[in-house]
C-alpha cells in the first residue's frame, strides 16, 4: 500500500465511501483522470456469427481534465445518470456507470504531493462543511461576503478621506485630523448670527 493508498484509506475511513466501498473523496494525480471515448470513424470491423461483418466502435482513454496540469488534487466521487452525462459530455464520451471522480476547488500547486498534515486539515474541512445544510453554508458565504464588501468599502472610503484636505470637506468632518471651520461659519460667528438649522 502506497503512502497515496494510505491517505486515502483514511479519507474513506473518516467521511464515508460509496456504495462500492471506494472513498467519497480521495487524492488523485489530475492527469491520471481518464474517461473513455468513441474513436469516431475509427470502427474496427467484427464478423458475426452468421457471417456478416459489423462495425464494432473502439475507443480511447482521454484525458478528463487536462487544463489542470500535472497536480495532486481531492476528487470526488459522484454519480451522474446517463441522460445527464450526454447532455453535459456528449454522445462521444462513454458514460461511467459506477459513477466518477471529480475535481473539487483543493488542487496543490505543481511538485507538490500530499501528505497526512493536508489530508487531516481538509478532512476537518469537509466534515465541517457536510455539517451545514445548505441553506446554513449560503448564509455564511453571504454573510462573509457581505463583511468583505463592508471592509474594502471602509478601508477606502477612509483612505480618501485621509488623502483630502480640509478644505475639500465640510467643516467638522474627517480630514487628516484636521478640522477648520468655513468661511461663512466664522462670519456668521462674528457677526452674532445665529447658528442656522
Amino acid at each position: 500500500m502506497t503512502k497515496i493508498d494510505k491517505l486515502n484509506e483514511l479519507l474513506g475511513r473518516e467521511i464515508g465511501r460509496n456504495t462500492y466501498g471506494e472513498p467519497i473523496f480521495k487524492w488523485v494525480f489530475l492527469p491520471t483522470l481518464l474517461h473513455k471515448r468513441y474513436n469516431v470513424g475509427k470502427d474496427d470491423w467484427a464478423k458475426r456469427p452468421s457471417g456478416v461483418w459489423v462495425p464494432e466502435p473502439t475507443f480511447r482513454d482521454v484525458q478528463a481534465f487536462p487544463h489542470l496540469g500535472d497536480r495532486w488534487g481531492i476528487c470526488k466521487w459522484q454519480f451522474v445518470p446517463k441522460d445527464t452525462w450526454d447532455q453535459i459530455y456528449g454522445s462521444r464520451t462513454v458514460w461511467p456507470p459506477r459513477g466518477y471522480y471529480f475535481p473539487t476547488d483543493v488542487i496543490m500547486k505543481p511538485g507538490f504531493r500530499p501528505d497526512m498534515t493536508w489530508t487531516e486539515y481538509w478532512i476537518g474541512q469537509i466534515r465541517l462543511t457536510m455539517s451545514k445544510s445548505a441553506k446554513e453554508f449560503e448564509e455564511k458565504l453571504e454573510h462573509d461576503m457581505k463583511a468583505e464588501d463592508d471592509y474594502q468599502f471602509r478601508t477606502m472610503y477612509d483612505a480618501i478621506l485621509d488623502a483630502c484636505t480640509a478644505f475639500g470637506n465640510k467643516p467638522g468632518s474627517r480630514s487628516g485630523g484636521v478640522s477648520l471651520p468655513s468661511y461663512e461659519t466664522s462670519i456668521r460667528r462674528e457677526a452674532g448670527v445665529p447658528k442656522e438649522g
